[in-house]
């Protein structure tokens, strides 16, 4: 985790098939970036894939770091529809949230 002095703000990339959408760049522990995207769906694409990121430092002095990511099956966004849908983000390393804690997701 960053300290204070290196707090740098989160993002999020949502991906289906090659198509690729990022999220406003905000700062905290739980940002709400309340943002829509728009994909074109082809018969073999099968889910969507969303990465939280921590934003390097500018002038490439630190790269953006993946907090976490979730995979969500197209077959379980047509169960949901109309609802919120929440999953836990998988951390791309376990050892940095504190035990008992998660990264939940809601869309």
């Amino acid at each position: 985790a960053q300290g204070m002095l290196l707090a740098t703000d989160a993002f999020a990339e949502v991906c289906v098939g090659a198509q690729r959408f990022g999220s406003p760049r905000l700062p905290g522990c739980n940002p709400v970036w309340g943002c829509s995207f728009k994909f074109d769906v082809f018969r073999i694409d099968t889910a969507m894939r969303i990465g939280i990121y921590r934003a390097g430092l500018g002038w490439g002095l630190l790269q953006d770091e993946l907090l976490g990511r979730v995979e969500i099956p197209f077959l379980d966004l047509e169960d949901w529809s109309g609802c919120p849908i929440g999953r836990v983000i998988e951390p791309e390393d376990p050892e940095s949230i504190p035990a008992g804690a998660c990264m939940f997701l809601e869309l």
